[in-house]
């Protein structure tokens, strides 16, 4: 999903690539950069290409001070001068002295260099920076006669230096001041949140989606009213620098009034006041309120926003207005300002509870730098995302405002577990502590509807993380009922474990159709969420996980013994991978010596998740290759052979793209007789698969040896439903011992 960011209005001509002779970057905070190349390409930049905390980009001095203007994302826009290798002291100094200074300014001007260092020979940022301006001014001194100021509290040009390695860049910094900057602020508090970060968090809610249609909006604990102001100039097309005195451009040399008076009368026209819709925000500060208005005043928005003292229960009172749908954006205290956290889980409840009641269908998005702050809420966010308010890294929760968001936890009136229930947990936790403790095994599976009537997975990460997967009720079952059930089995497990709300993670598991078992619980949300993934330990290896964006986190549980048994078998082997999903048989595969690994499935974010997984573990991607392709259309395009093959397909799936359906029950012969095809005579093919239903065609089968692993490859922690697994060793019947009992192939057999 795209953000339209400049969903505002504004149609900027696009340079064309000839007028474009500038290398520029634009730097942004971490986890924006999608939403900052999107703004670039907008603004007519020219071969974009993101990296860590900003964007490569070419364009011409109208590009550059376009972005400057209008960019409500960027942090600040740098014009590349040179770069050069650097492996001594002196040749920094010499690649500086090289530039053409007396191009950028003069020795009247004052000047300051700033530096980032990255694993560069030079390890101190203030004696970089030292060497970069002695050559700056031994140069006007060679050139000019005469060494220029160093200003370092308002120098008329900006240098700054990056070193990475032995490279070193210099930039000339067009902006200025950092350009989250607006300059519409005249009072704030002290955990004021950044402007371009308060951009960033209406970009990703989809607040310009909203304000194309005059959306309301509504903030209802507004601090200093930047996201109220933020999300009124997106609304109106305002440019993002618009209250600004000053861009770090002004005093270069190679300045062009002309097409900067340009750049700012097209952005103007566009702009478009009757675009703001209903406007409120509410706090309980009254110095907040104040602050708040004046802000609001000196970006010309008084007639537009409303904002008045109020407690966050009556933040939701709208009667009398006919907006009943919206977003609620709201940059709550997250302990930095006002407190321990511990001291807001009752304010973050509240706040919780306003949203649901007072905002039923409208959209919401909440920014919290504490992620057990955020479960405190209540509510099951449709998307989360990372997001950088100066050096605080903080979470945002997207929400949509339905009776169904509300987040699993348990409610304050729920009736103590049950006594068996209670039972039941203490003495499975006892038994596994011991035997997991003893084969080193640091994530299992706890409880498995073991009492009919409490229906729910519990597994149990690293002795940390609880994920709960509720097995959805038949309609026979009264839901209220059912869910009170399940708030007890939750209850149960955190009194027993001491686990935070925030290493809870609880899901309803019902019937998947298709892939959707292997897809995000939220399609629409892929391409902008990078999701949340913690690192687990299985054995001695390594695997990332996510708990929150899919119904299965990213490795099977119950597959550990089988993971362990492709190791064992995999020494010098050519291993092959089918519906590889996240790659956890390939690390094992790896791990137990392969001499080559393929893994072939379908999703491409998988593959990258597998190969991540084997990066996790040391594996270089040299002997191991990810084949993105339908496995069946693969096995029929295949031509190499292999020792080892693991077979774990899905139980049901549809391919949209050419409306084809898997039945594993129907095609398991067909599946497995094409993997046959590329097993050599003396290999091995493993085929497993949780669906319970599965009959296995022994007589059609019966030209090959296969042997049942069920019991031998069950965890111990997955007995007590035995019925849930299959698993099957298939090998080539023409398979021959010499006089030492090595399995050879037979010469007679083609």
């Amino acid at each position: 999903m795209k953000h339209s960011i400049l969903k505002q209005k504004q149609n900027f001509p696009i340079v064309n690539d000839s007028a474009a002779p500038f290398p520029l970057f634009a730097s942004c905070p971490l986890y924006v950069e999608d939403l900052l190349e999107e703004e670039l390409k907008v603004s007519g930049a020219l071969k974009t290409k993101k990296t860590v905390a900003g964007v490569h980009f070419r364009g011409n001095l109208e590009t550059a001070y376009r972005v400057c203007y209008c960019s409500r994302i960027s942090s600040r826009v740098l014009l590349h001068l040179a770069g050069f290798p650097v492996k001594t002291q002196k040749e920094l100094y010499n690649g500086v002295y090289a530039v053409p200074w007396i191009e950028h300014f003069t020795s009247e001007q004052g000047f300051a260099v700033d530096c980032t260092l990255k694993q560069g020979i030079l390890q101190n940022r203030d004696y970089a920076a030292l060497v970069v301006k002695d050559a700056i001014a031994d140069y006007f001194r060679d050139k000019a006669g005469k060494r220029p100021p160093v200003d370092t509290e308002n120098p008329d040009i900006r240098i700054r230096l990056h070193m990475h390695g032995y490279e070193a860049i210099l930039f000339i910094d067009l902006s200025g001041e950092s350009l989250h900057k607006r300059g519409y602020r005249v009072a704030g508090s002290k955990a004021s949140l950044k402007e371009n970060a308060a951009a960033a968090m209406l970009f990703r809610a989809g607040w310009p989606e909203l304000a194309v249609n005059k959306a309301a909006f509504v903030d209802p604990m507004c601090g200093s009213g930047t996201l109220l102001v933020e999300a009124a100039m997106i609304a109106a097309g305002i440019p993002a620098g618009r209250f600004r005195t000053g861009f770090g451009f002004f005093r270069w040399k190679q300045h062009q009034p002309e097409v900067w008076k340009r750049v700012v009368q097209e952005a103007e026209k566009q702009c478009m006041m009757e675009s703001i819709g209903f406007f409120r925000g509410y706090d309980m500060s009254s110095s907040a309120i104040r602050a708040t208005r004046a802000n609001i005043c000196q970006a010309g928005l008084r007639e537009y926003i409303h904002v008045e003292k109020r407690e966050i229960a009556s933040a939701g009172n709208l009667s009398g207005t006919e907006y009943t749908s919206g977003l609620v954006a709201v940059n709550p205290p997250y302990g930095v300002r006002l407190g321990k956290s511990s001291e807001l889980v009752q304010l973050y409840r509240e706040l919780g509870k306003t949203l649901l009641t007072h905002f039923p269908g409208w959209k919401a998005a909440v920014l919290s730098s504490d992620r057990e702050l955020s479960f405190a809420l209540g509510l099951r966010a449709v998307k989360t995302n990372y997001l950088y308010n100066g050096p605080l890294k903080c979470l945002l929760s997207c929400f949509e405002l339905r009776e169904e968001q509300v987040f699993h936890t348990y409610p304050e009136n729920v009736d103590e577990p049950d006594e068996a229930l209670v039972n039941r947990l203490k003495k499975n936790l006892k038994r596994l502590v011991k035997w997991a403790k003893r084969h080193s095994i640091s994530c299992y599976r706890l409880y498995d509807a073991d009492l009919p009537e409490y229906n729910a997975a519990i597994d149990y990460y690293e002795g940390k993380y609880l994920h709960i997967q509720e097995y959805a009720p038949p309609g026979t079952v009264d839901k209220k009922k059912a869910r009170q059930r399940f708030f007890q089995i939750v209850r149960a497990v955190r009194q027993l474990l001491g686990i935070k709300e925030s290493e809870l993670f609880l899901k309803q598991r019902v019937r998947q159709k298709g892939n959707s078992q292997y897809e995000r619980m939220n399609p629409r949300i892929q391409k902008d969420s990078p999701g949340t993934f913690y690192i687990i330990n299985e054995r001695d290896l390594k695997f990332k996980v996510n708990f929150t964006d899919y119904i299965d986190p990213g490795i099977f549980l119950l597959g550990r013994n089988l993971r362990q048994m492709i190791r064992e078998k995999s020494r010098d082997k050519r291993f092959l991978n089918l519906f590889a999903y996240t790659g956890t048989a390939t690390v094992y595969a790896a791990a137990g010596g392969a001499a080559a690994t393929l893994s072939v499935d379908t999703n491409r974010g998988y593959l990258q998740w597998a190969e991540e997984n084997l990066a996790l573990n040391g594996f270089s991607r040299a002997n191991h290759q990810f084949v993105k392709q339908d496995c069946l259309t693969w096995l029929r395009e295949n031509r190499e052979e292999f020792d080892l093959i693991f077979l774990d397909p899905p139980t049901f799936s549809n391919t949209k793209k050419k409306g084809r359906i898997f039945d594993l029950q129907k095609q398991h012969v067909l599946l497995i007789t094409l993997c046959m095809q590329y097993l050599t005579k003396n290999g091995m093919m493993i085929f497993s698969s949780n669906f319970k239903g599965l009959k296995l065609d022994l007589p059609a089968l019966s030209h090959y040896r296969v042997k049942d692993l069920h019991k031998s490859t069950l965890p111990e922690d997955f007995k007590q439903k035995p019925g849930m697994y299959h698993c099957w060793q298939i090998e080539h019947v023409n398979r021959m011992k010499d006089p030492n009992g090595v399995v050879k192939n037979d010469p007679g057999i083609a």
